[in-house]
């Protein structure tokens, strides 16, 4: 009998789930021996105990490697890295194992890598809720179990949640391509990769203003970029996150995972996936969160790689994906690499874009490649491409980013080999996730330091369309090398270069580049993907009977052995007309008031503009490019602006520029009343109030931006009022009571 239990619990992987083979043995030995029913009792009551599952971390070295604890079946895996795995085990004492959590997943649905700079601990262990507990401190990182509703991360980069789904090493055995020398097809294909069509996208997405998970926006966005693939003639479709996401800073998320599929024609079962993610977030706007670099960038660079790679045939199947979900820890990924894992997909690749537009002035352009150890072959191929299609480009190897994560993750944990190529790994983007007129840009940078924040928007944060560019050419050099395009002569190559030039009342200028290689017949020019005209020239004027974005490209047309055959689309140029306001900035000037300023459009001359006021009210009509908004209060108002043109007797409003906001700070109006004494002062933790014998019963806590962040109803009998202010982050705030401000309190 012990044999047959024994085998059952090898089977069975975790030790705990042996009670269930113990149960049911035994109630077949109590039909026959019913006086041993307590002992069994007993042996159960005990087990549970024994094999009570807990959540540990374990180091990973030398002699106790990846493989090794992978194979072990007291281990449960959640989460691996190439420095430790995070696991539930029914050991009571596992080898080298911390306990982080003696019940795993008792009270929690996930718990969170919270990735935080060694050097701001403290200060951010300060601010964090007490319900909030931290079960490890990493090196540049916590692993934290939330339990609040008002848990946020630490910095920019965020977390990543560790669900209670198991996690597998790669089990693949592919053997990648060894390039010796360039490919004429490959760098055809490289050649098609525009600058000007993947900054369109970047703009496009950073139009959308907000794109995080729980905003509407981001349906939007999702919507916008399921329309680019169906124009590349892919069928893409909404993979959503089922159960459903709850971010961390609340709500629901509401878009999904966008993911379009190119079957191969001879090997339709082996999958090469290329991805990012697009939605946003930062810290000061749930509607104001443009993620131009973070990650439009990448977004871009992926549909850039669909437009060209979509129009020729490959042997292996490629999958395109854009992931939500990716700012509150990876879910979007996760859930999409978990359905892949789950289906027994045979994904050869994953291959990663997040962040590709920053490069600090007077920087090298560079790759910094990051992959776990187990990517190491998919890492070796990938730099290989780059040493043979981009050799003056050096390629910088990375195991992690150590205080940040990317989607790449979520595939090497599902048994997946994950890459990611980022922009300067010791200069990375200063704006991300914070809005114009923001603070914290730059905080523990290792090249910029505190500056002061500009929006990631394209300007300060994707400042290198010729980087957006190249990582995005070497994503189509590695995913068309990898899927085997068909065939051994050269795709027909599609224009290049379209162009527009809008003239207003007499119409628009379309010109374009021809194609390397073969000379084309011909042109066809869509005008929004319906053909306009056919022309043997290298342009076009359209005069369309009424005012709209109109959008051209254009395809070459080659006649082979008296056959008429199309080359894909040239990139896509739209007309300008209504480009909004950029860099719109909000700011404090001391006697005049809020003084919020911007860019004018390129391309187009405008005849005004409208500045709104906390996303609802229209405030002035201005020629200028400034205005100055006299405010009463300390309220944080945001604003942004639309340009305006007329055209045949119609007003046109452009989009919203981004939003900015500020306040009038307290300091610079509040005079004190003497009639209070405040001690101690600075405190860190208690504050007493000496009432002086007046009437007090509310006592409010403002930060210098004039936001309410502590109310408290007192007795108004007491003399002396007690107040715990230690939640609160070191910094100046100000004391009001009933309607007025009394004094100054610096918190240590």
């Amino acid at each position: 009998m012990s044999q047959v239990i024994n085998s059952i619990c090898v089977l069975l992987r975790m030790q705990k789930y042996c009670i269930f083979a113990i149960i049911f043995f035994n109630l077949k030995i109590l039909i026959y021996m019913k006086r041993k029913f307590l002992l069994t009792i007993c042996i159960l009551f005990i087990s549970f105990i024994s094999f009570a599952g807990k959540f540990v971390i374990i180091p990973v070295t030398e002699s106790q490697n990846l493989e090794i604890l992978f194979a072990d079946n007291d281990l449960k895996i959640h989460y691996y890295c190439d420095n430790y795995v995070l696991a539930t085990t029914d050991v009571a004492d596992y080898h080298s194992a911390v306990v982080l959590d003696e019940n795993a997943f008792g009270d929690v649905s996930a718990y969170a890598i919270v990735y935080c700079y060694n050097e701001s601990k403290q200060k951010y262990l300060a601010s964090v809720s007490k319900s909030d507990k931290v079960l490890y401190s990493g090196d540049h990182f916590f692993i934290m179990k939330i339990l609040s509703n008002d848990f946020k991360p630490a910095k920019n980069d965020g977390m990543v949640a560790i669900m209670n789904t198991e996690a597998r090493l790669p089990e693949s055995t592919i053997v990648y391509p060894v390039i010796t020398e360039p490919d004429e097809i490959i760098e055809n294909l490289i050649s098609q990769v525009n600058t000007e069509s993947v900054m369109g996208y970047i703009q496009t997405l950073e139009n959308f203003e907000t794109r995080r998970c729980d905003h509407a926006n981001s349906v939007l966005a999702q919507n916008w970029i399921k329309a680019q693939y169906e124009s590349f003639g892919l069928s893409p479709f909404i993979h959503t996150l089922t159960p459903p996401v709850h971010p961390w800073w609340g709500g629901t998320c509401q878009s999904g995972n966008v993911i379009a599929i190119q079957y191969g024609v001879e090997f339709p079962d082996e999958y090469i996936v290329l991805g990012g993610h697009f939605d946003t977030f930062t810290y000061e706007s749930a509607n104001n969160a443009p993620g131009a670099d973070d990650n439009a960038s990448g977004t871009s660079g992926v549909i850039e790689t669909a437009r060209i790679l979509s129009q020729y045939d490959f042997k292996r199947s490629i999958i395109y994906c854009a992931f939500t979900a990716e700012e509150c820890g990876l879910y979007g990924s996760e859930r999409y690499a978990q359905k892949c894992a789950n289906e027994g997909m045979n994904i050869l690749g994953y291959f990663n874009l997040d962040m590709i537009g920053y490069l600090k002035s007077g920087n090298n352009l560079q790759f910094s490649l990051i992959y776990p150890n187990s990517a190491l072959t998919l890492a070796d191929y990938f730099a290989n491409v780059c040493d043979v299609y981009f050799p003056t480009i050096p390629v910088s190897r990375h195991s992690s980013l150590p205080w940040g994560n990317s989607d790449h993750t979520s595939f090497n944990n599902k048994g997946y080999k994950g890459i990611w190529w980022f922009e300067d790994i010791n200069c990375d983007s200063p704006y991300i996730h914070h809005i114009a007129g923001g603070s914290g840009c730059g905080e523990n940078s290792p090249c910029n330091g505190v500056i002061p924040c500009l929006g990631d928007i394209i300007g300060p944060s994707v400042n290198s369309p010729e980087q957006v560019t190249t990582f995005t050419q070497a994503m189509v050099a590695s995913i068309a090398t990898l899927a085997e395009i068909v065939g051994e002569t050269l795709p027909l190559a599609p224009p290049t270069n379209c162009q527009i030039e809008y003239f207003g009342d007499f119409g628009t200028s379309i010109t374009w580049n021809a194609p390397q290689g073969m000379t084309p017949n011909e042109y066809y020019v869509y005008r929004d993907n319906d053909k306009i005209v056919q022309t043997t020239g290298l342009s076009y004027f359209d005069t369309p009977e009424n005012y709209a974005i109109y959008c051209y490209k254009v395809k070459a047309v080659y006649i082979i052995d008296d056959e008429i055959k199309e080359s894909g689309f040239s990139n896509e140029s739209c007309v300008p007309a209504l480009s909004s306001p950029t860099n719109c900035v909000a700011q404090y000037v001391e006697n005049e008031g809020i003084r919020i300023s911007w860019e004018a459009p390129e391309n187009i001359s405008v005849d005004f503009y409208y500045v709104y006021k906390d996303n609802i009210l229209c405030i002035t009509q201005t020629s200028e490019c400034s205005y100055t908004d006299i405010v009463e209060g300390f309220d944080l108002h945001c604003y942004k602006v639309t340009a305006i043109i007329h055209f045949a007797d119609e007003q046109i409003e452009s989009e919203f520029s981004n939003e900015s906001c500020d306040s009038v700070p307290f300091n610079s109006v509040i005079e004190y009343n003497s009639n209070f004494k405040i001690y101690p002062n600075p405190t860190t933790g208690e504050l007493i109030i000496d009432n002086g014998q007046l009437t007090i019963n509310n006592v409010e806590i403002f930060d210098v931006y004039g936001r309410n962040l502590h109310s408290l109803h007192v007795d108004s009998r007491l003399s002396l009022i007690t107040i715990n202010v230690s939640h609160l982050p070191a910094g100046i705030y100000f004391i009001k009571i009933g309607k007025e401000f009394i004094g100054k309190l610096i918190k240590n």
